[in-house]
């Protein structure tokens, strides 16, 4: 499980986070104990959230998400990308370029401000930010961008 990556609860949405290392006390000891059963696993894991502060996980919630997250040959359930939404954040085409210290005019390297609607295929329905689904579906978002013919945003010139 150390060093996967998998949605997790994060407020009102599900954000890609790392499962980075064993939760342990001042002791050195794990926080909890293992059972291969894991609803009986009362393991803590600390949990990365982008740009923000490592959190503790319990490992049945872990593993609960990772399974709802894939098939039963371990692959991803994403069914569809069927809408996106912005805000303001997004980076506009007005606004897709920055001028360096040299001069240089260079294209502005974010997907801030996106968010892209998934139905799973368990019919469930999820927002997402575009900077965790480039990275664990990027063919999906690249055939979605293409159908909506929005490939010429900011946000998608990587």
């Amino acid at each position: 499980m150390i060093n996967a990556e998998v949605l997790l609860p994060h407020g009102e949405e599900l954000v890609a986070a790392k499962v980075i290392r064993r939760l342990l006390d001042e002791d050195g000891k794990n926080v909890g104990n293992h059972n291969d059963m894991s609803m009986f696993n009362t393991m803590l894991y600390d949990v990365e959230f982008p740009g923000e502060a490592v959190k503790p996980y319990a490992a049945d919630v872990i593993a609960d998400k990772i399974y709802e997250q894939v098939d039963s040959e371990g692959s991803n359930i994403v069914k569809s990308i069927d809408d996106y939404r912005t805000d303001e954040n997004a980076v506009s085409k007005k606004n897709q370029f920055i001028i360096g210290q040299n001069g240089r005019r260079s294209l502005r390297k974010t997907a801030a401000g996106w968010k892209l609607h998934l139905v799973l295929t368990n019919r469930a329905t999820r927002w997402i930010s575009l900077n965790d689904l480039k990275e664990s579906n990027p063919v999906d978002v690249a055939e979605f961008v293409v159908a909506r013919e929005i490939e010429d945003e900011p946000a998608f010139k990587w």
